[in-house]
């Protein structure tokens, strides 16, 4: 995989998702929390909060399929995730 994960660039959503389910497949859910919050602090324009939007909304999808909704909310969300986390499940 091509990557431009470098501090500069900010992925293209395909590429950022795919990202994330790598993540989620092969690292697990702390993994790819830091991954979304890593995208939360560097958005900086509309499309870039769009992308990382997509992220944690997967993510929500991924932890509650299975069964790691409890574990997900354990982890240290900054205020920003929090906002969107709470438009995801309710």
């Amino acid at each position: 995989i091509r990557s431009t994960q470098s501090e500069h660039v900010f992925p293209a959503k395909n590429e950022a998702l795919l990202t994330l389910d790598i993540y989620l497949s092969c690292k697990g859910l702390y993994e790819a929390f830091l991954y979304c919050q890593k995208l939360w602090k560097r958005a900086e324009d509309s499309r870039c909060i769009d992308t990382s939007k997509e992220c944690t909304r997967r993510l929500c999808t991924w932890s509650e399929k299975h069964n790691l909704t409890n574990k997900l909310m354990e982890m240290p969300f900054t205020a920003k995730d929090e906002v969107y986390l709470h438009e995801c499940f309710d």
